[in-house]
């Protein structure tokens, strides 16, 4: 994770007022000690200090926010992609959240604490844990679907949440014209492709 941090770093050192870049970091295990959230994040605090974009720096823009939902829903909106030129948003997944012991809920555990974290959670829609079921989860503004659960995008993207794709798999990818068409029809903001 280092190394790919730090090539990120000598990306960001290059072209300082890059477009945003997102990363994905799938969580695989259990936060233990020596492999702690605190951790984690102090590896991303190094690599990309200021330009990484916390979810802290939506509230700072949203005076009353509660939550990192609210943060950019109603009367708060999202950062245009101007404001965050030269920025980092890192997005980690695993699971959903409605599984208290999944990694996605882990990482912003307990309630309220996502304010606090160095990159956003974006836990899996799946038909045990939909959409719907994330209305009082308001820790969470990325959602990460795969393709059997294109149809989802539609209405995170009417709730004005962010919602990510892959295809499933070894590939992972909507690496065809149809399919990635198809994701795109659907509403999804990011695509996972190997084919830009």
């Amino acid at each position: 994770l280092s190394q790919c941090l730090g090539v990120l770093a000598g990306f960001h050192r290059a072209v300082p007022d890059h477009e945003v870049v997102t990363l994905l970091v799938d969580l695989k295990d259990a936060f233990v000690a020596g492999h702690s959230r605190a951790d984690l994040e102090a590896q991303l605090d190094k690599a990309l200090g200021p330009a990484l974009f916390r979810p802290a720096a939506l509230f700072g823009s949203c005076a009353g926010a509660q939550s990192v939902r609210e943060a950019v829903t109603g009367g708060c909106k999202w950062p245009t992609l101007d404001a965050l030129r030269g920025r980092f948003v890192v997005l980690f997944t695993g699971g959903t959240g409605c599984d208290p012991a999944s990694a996605a809920s882990a990482y912003v555990a307990p309630p309220g604490a996502a304010r606090d974290r160095a990159g956003f959670s974006a836990p899996n829609v799946t038909p045990s844990c939909p959409f719907t079921a994330y209305d009082d989860k308001k820790d969470f503004a990325f959602f990460n679907l795969d393709e059997p659960n294109l149809p989802a995008a539609k209405a995170i993207r009417q709730a004005g949440l962010v919602s990510r794709a892959y295809k499933g798999g070894l590939g992972g990818g909507f690496d065809d014209e149809a399919s990635y068409a198809a994701a795109r029809a659907a509403g999804v903001h990011l695509v996972a492709t190997n084919q830009v």
